[in-house]
């Protein structure tokens, strides 16, 4: 199972997408000369682009797959802050909890 979360209308949106299997761990990264984020969901090579309305680039391989997600002026958008809280939310809820 894989969980996407995005932006939309300033609000945080996730949606779950079922697979068989994952081949690879989900990669981000963020360019700050650029303001660009990827999202590289899985490995193969991008047989097809689609550039969306919304500034991000979806790159696709031969079976119509997701590869990754490219999103342009990403601080503008919220994403850089709105990644920053899901760590820190995914760190908090990784640690141990004491004993009362």
């Amino acid at each position: 199972m894989l969980i996407v979360t995005a932006i939309r209308n300033g609000k945080l949106e996730s949606v779950v997408q079922e697979e068989e299997s994952w081949e690879m761990d989900l990669i981000i990264r963020y360019d700050p000369e650029a303001d660009m984020l990827v999202v590289k969901l899985r490995e193969g090579a991008v047989a097809d682009e689609e550039l969306l309305d919304n500034d991000a680039v979806v790159g696709y391989d031969r079976e119509g797959r997701v590869v990754y997600v490219e999103v342009l002026d990403a601080s503008k958008k919220g994403l850089i802050s709105a990644l920053a809280e899901l760590a820190k939310a995914a760190r908090s809820s990784a640690r141990p909890r004491e004993s009362e």
